[in-house]
């Protein structure tokens, strides 16, 4: 039978981090192989790794968290939020408006534009989300604009959760980060997440190619924080599973309600 280092060296995996939930806690967790391919660096608790999309999960649960405060209307007109920048109206969007709720489940009619988000060049290169959408920066080429009639078509959207982003900022006059570590990082105790722009050097783990091989830059940053910006442990992660879980029961530390959570766990809008 193979053990779980046998098909890392068959996968070549360089590094890998386990946490294992059981009855609604962690019960333990395992580290194999290396933060980098030839180094003696071991992969330990703390070691961070680049999760990406599941930025995306955060972002929602964020965004929830301040649709319970008031502050964001899931199902009203994004226009009506957004200062720094707009969506234009288009025929597609003259009697369905673009809406948080359509923007989080990748249904807004909003299409990634070719080659668009891709790792960050340089820290030199680091970017505001209103340049971005606008088209006028090296990761995105093109305006953000609706191609689709919202609710219509299922297309997965990295734009999407940077518009919401932006939103999110507009509305609470505070950086998306920030909000963040208040509302989700610190009160589940989730100390090893943290977003590209504030990404600690140590103890975080390379990136690599499926041949094993260390991707360049070794480190692939990601100036879209709500989109993929993520960095952090399996603990962490299991952290927030393990809050969403204790939510349908009342016991959930980040104060959302069941019905809120029943909306993030079932599927919306078109098929």
């Amino acid at each position: 039978m193979l053990t779980i280092y046998d098909h890392m060296v068959q996968k070549q995996i360089t590094g890998l981090s386990l946490a294992f939930i059981e009855h609604g806690e962690i019960q333990r967790t395992e580290c194999l192989g290396v933060l980098e391919i030839g180094s003696f660096d071991y992969v330990n608790e703390e070691t961070i790794f680049n999760a990406c999309s599941m930025s995306k999960l955060l972002t929602s649960i964020l965004v929830l968290k301040l649709a319970e405060q008031g502050k964001i209307d899931l199902d009203e007109d994004i226009n009506r939020n957004l200062l720094s920048w707009k969506l234009l109206e288009s025929e597609h969007t003259r009697t369905k408006k673009v809406t948080i709720r359509s923007l989080l489940s990748h249904q807004s009619g909003i299409v990634d534009p070719a080659d668009s988000f891709p790792p960050l060049h340089c820290l030199a290169q680091w970017l505001s989300m209103k340049d971005l959408l606008q088209g006028s920066t090296p990761y995105c080429q093109s305006p953000i604009v609706s191609t689709l009639e919202p609710n219509q078509k299922f297309h997965y959207s990295d734009a999407g959760y940077c518009i919401i982003q932006l939103l999110i900022e507009d509305v609470t006059n505070t950086p998306f980060s920030s909000l963040m570590d208040d509302l989700i990082f610190q009160p589940l105790a989730m100390h090893h997440s943290f977003f590209s722009s504030s990404l600690p050097v140590a103890h975080t783990a390379s990136g690599h190619h499926r041949d094993g091989t260390r991707t360049i830059p070794s480190h692939p940053l990601y100036p879209y924080d709500a989109a993929c910006g993520i960095w952090t442990t399996p603990s962490d992660l299991a952290k927030l599973l393990i809050d969403m879980m204790q939510t349908f029961k009342g016991k959930g530390k980040l104060g959302l309600t069941a019905p809120t959570m029943h909306q993030l766990m079932h599927a919306q809008g078109c098929n």
